[in-house]
């Protein structure tokens, strides 16, 4: 309804900020500051928060058998 608005929890886990490394054949996620940022459109920004996160390496593939290299 127009001009409704409501509480919302969203859960972010550390697999979120990852990213595919080929050359390590690893999910990687660096630490530092991240922006997550809401909003009706990237123009319309209407909520922000930093997440402070610590290096982590190496995190576990999304299932045992997953990987990216034959599919490169």
């Amino acid at each position: 309804m127009a001009g409704e608005s409501r509480t919302v929890a969203v859960s972010l886990s550390s697999r979120d900020f990852a990213y595919y490394d080929v050359g390590a054949g690893a999910w990687r996620r660096e630490g530092g500051a991240f922006v997550v940022e809401v909003g009706a459109s990237s123009a319309d920004i209407r909520a922000r928060a930093t997440i402070d996160l610590p290096d982590d390496p190496t995190l576990a593939s999304l299932v045992d058998d997953d990987t990216l290299g034959g599919r490169l």
